[in-house]
């Protein structure tokens, strides 16, 4: 994806496709590049946060990661429906992002055996397999293998040695990685001006005026603001809220 394209990804772009995806019960046509693009624009905002240390940004960040995560997960709950359907209809299913069509097949592969292995063997009077004859196959196939091999154990000792080395450096690696991180989130705490208060909403608010005689809203499930502490009692009160602390 070029740098202007990535740039015409917006807030309202991801609240588009959440949209979408809350009022259809199929799965919607999403970008191929859909999870990539999300990797992208929230690191691309992360690096603006270092730069300008705007709360507002945070804020923009956590919302856009809520409504991912809902995307995903509705998208997934229709992905596995989808799978019970196209074990007997067979049928191609549209609109599966890369990444979702190797789950989707794999799910309609596992949900075929067990019923090949299971339903169909009852009917015909036989017994199900089991995983443990499926295992004991799987380790005497594994022994002939190990039998067949003995002249190259030293060879194969040797890159195991050799393995075990690198993935010490690389977990090592992923230590002081680990640690960056963490760094990283705690000088991303963002503290709230005082008389202020952050929340979550937890169930959709519609535009309405404070007891400030300021209009707020509307605020959609999973969003988090700052608000006014009255304003926010209010709706942690009637349970459209619940205070939050990123």
């Amino acid at each position: 994806m070029s740098e202007e394209e990535d740039s015409a990804i917006t807030f309202e772009t991801f609240r588009k496709f959440q949209r979408k995806e809350k009022k259809n019960e199929k799965l919607q046509e999403l970008p191929d590049d859909f999870f990539g693009t999300c990797v992208q624009w929230i690191n691309r905002k992360e690096e603006k946060f270092e730069e300008k240390r705007d709360s507002a940004l945070i804020r923009e960040i956590e919302n856009v990661k809520s409504i991912v995560r809902d995307i995903f997960e509705r998208r997934r709950r229709k992905i596995l429906l989808l799978a019970l359907h196209s074990v007997r209809s067979k049928k191609v299913s549209k609109n599966l992002l890369p990444e979702e069509k190797e789950f989707f097949e794999s799910t309609v592969k596992n949900l075929r055996q067990l019923e090949e292995n299971l339903l169909e063997r009852v009917l015909k009077g036989e017994e199900p397999e089991t995983s443990e004859e499926e295992t004991e196959e799987t380790e005497e196939e594994e022994l002939e293998e190990e039998v067949e091999t003995e002249e190259g154990e030293e060879k194969v000792e040797e890159e195991v040695k050799g393995s075990r080395e690198e993935e010490k450096g690389e977990e090592e690696d992923k230590g002081e990685v680990k640690t960056r991180k963490i760094g990283e989130e705690k000088q991303m705490e963002v503290e709230t001006s005082q008389g202020q208060k952050l929340v979550r909403i937890t169930d959709g608010v519609d535009r309405f005026v404070a007891t400030d005689d300021n209009e707020y809203g509307p605020l959609e499930e999973g969003d988090i603001v700052t608000l006014p502490n009255d304003v926010a009692e209010l709706l942690i009160d009637k349970e459209k809220a619940k205070e939050s602390d990123i």
